[in-house]
């Protein structure tokens, strides 16, 4: 035990109460803050405390989580209320130590968890005299100021390098990145040779899988007919004509409809799942998250419950282009190219998988997540813009995309790549920098309530203070003042 520090029960030096039931419908925007479980949830015109209030998230995944409330609240039955003698305890030193401790270790294990007064009152925890935790809150505070201020340097950084991303697509698409290089070459295809170059390979694509299933065909009757027969591949379909309207404000290149390049558009099917990803042999659905603006995620995935169900067609492979069906309006039309797997997880009815018969992937990649690309996504998306928004099959093969050859297609990639790939290393560096400040954090708080963070010199200081006696004497006194 540290020198005048005390152990005891939660129990012995605090109580617990929950807040008062207010739903989001009855709250009328008034002037006071209400405190759910995870801090602010709205305003109400009345409150029920006037002082600043410890509080703990009492329900849900969260629970467990400390706040000090404002002065005149109103505090939910999602919290727990903390009373103790203010006395003898630094109010913010009781929420840093609660909050380090991680309460939420004591929540039952069931789809809604549960903090309970009677499990944290049996936690048990140490804590130092009066004038030592304020000396304590006052370094962390002033550690964590430093520590923050560094934390806003490089979100800052990491929003400016977003910026500049989309400044490269913007630019490749606009012709700028590639301008000396186009002037350079003496036989690049027209616009109208190389739409019949496109138009004829998708036709070597139809007659090559017609081919293939000629032989499935064969194969099928060989075997007594057994199973599903083959289904004949369609020829495809001849896209739309491109309206005027279609190209207000477009810069000045050829446009062609995105399907003229697609050979398929694949999506998957929903089953009963788990929630967790699969593991030990186990196959998964991909979640809507496991597709964003960075790579594939297969651990945004959940365990299939039927193994009956997994369709080797329908397992996600590197290489493969993954498009995101329905998301909200930021990530709807979110597309990735999975660079490596190693679950076995399915495509998801919310997820696509395109197939190119034509073209450089990474083209199609960084188009769609340009400026244009996303004006393109956005606009031919529908749904709620505050919810769910889809854009269905045959809309994505209308999104409009400029024309290049395919040599230009990688010059254009070579371009942005060169450019990003300095961004990838800051990016990187930044992210490093962050999760070191995180285990900065704890590692600030781990040395604070192992009374390892405040120097001897400071201790003495706080020695000194007429309020100063040794935990133990304070805690005595607390369990004579409740007799």
């Amino acid at each position: 035990m540290i020198e005048d520090w005390v152990g005891c029960q939660l129990g012995e030096i605090l109580r617990v109460s929950s807040g008062k039931g207010l739903t989001t419908k009855k709250m009328d925007g008034g002037k006071y803050p209400v405190y759910g479980g995870n801090g602010i949830t709205g305003y109400h015109s009345a409150k029920i405390f006037d002082e600043k209030k410890l509080i703990i998230g009492r329900v849900g995944v969260r629970c467990g989580v400390t706040h000090i409330t404002k002065n005149e609240s109103w505090v939910t039955d999602n919290a727990l209320v903390v009373s103790f003698n203010k006395p003898y305890f630094d109010i913010k030193f009781m929420q840093l130590k609660l909050q380090f401790e991680n309460l939420n270790k004591l929540s039952n294990s069931t789809a809604q968890p549960v903090i309970s007064g009677t499990k944290i009152y049996s936690y048990k925890i140490i804590f130092p005299p009066l004038p030592i935790q304020r000396a304590i809150v006052s370094k962390i505070e002033s550690l964590f100021s430093s520590l923050d201020s560094g934390i806003a340097d490089l979100k800052k950084a990491q929003a400016q390098l977003k910026i500049y991303r989309q400044a490269v697509l913007k630019k490749a698409f606009e012709g700028e990145l590639t301008k000396e290089w186009r002037e350079q070459q003496a036989d690049l295809p027209s616009a109208e040779e190389l739409l019949e170059h496109i138009k004829g390979e998708r036709q070597k694509h139809y007659e090559n899988k017609v081919e293939e299933w000629v032989y499935k065909i064969k194969f099928w009757e060989e075997n007594g007919k057994e199973g599903k027969k083959p289904t004949k591949p369609r020829p495809y379909k001849k896209n739309e004509n491109i309206s005027e309207v279609e190209l207000i404000g477009k810069v000045g290149f050829h446009y062609v409809r995105l399907g003229e390049f697609i050979g398929s558009i694949q999506a998957g099917k929903s089953h009963r799942c788990d929630e967790r990803p699969p593991c030990n042999g186990e196959f998964g659905i991909a979640k809507v998250s496991a597709v964003s603006w960075n790579e594939y995620d297969e651990q945004e995935s959940k365990t299939c419950m039927d193994h009956s169900q997994m369709v080797e067609g329908y397992i996600i492979k590197p290489g493969d282009f993954l498009f995101s069906r329905a998301n909200t309006i930021e990530l709807v039309g979110a597309c990735v190219i999975v660079k490596a797997t190693s679950l076995k997880i399915m495509l998801s009815d919310k997820t696509l998988r395109l197939n190119f018969t034509y073209g450089i992937y990474n083209f199609f990649l960084y188009y769609l997540r340009s400026i244009y690309g996303r004006k393109e996504i956005e606009s031919r998306s529908t749904g709620n813009q505050d919810s769910m928004r889809n854009i269905g099959q045959e809309r994505i093969r209308k999104i409009l995309i400029p024309l290049f050859s395919s040599i230009e297609q990688q010059q254009i990639v070579k371009e942005i790549e060169s450019r990003l790939s300095v961004c990838d290393k800051v990016e990187k560096d930044i992210k490093d920098s962050l999760e070191k400040a995180t285990a900065l954090r704890q590692s600030i708080l781990k040395k604070a309530f192992e009374g390892k963070l405040l120097t001897k010199a400071e201790i003495e200081k706080c020695k000194q203070e007429s309020d100063y006696e040794p935990a133990s004497v304070l805690l005595e006194r607390i369990k004579k003042e409740k007799k």
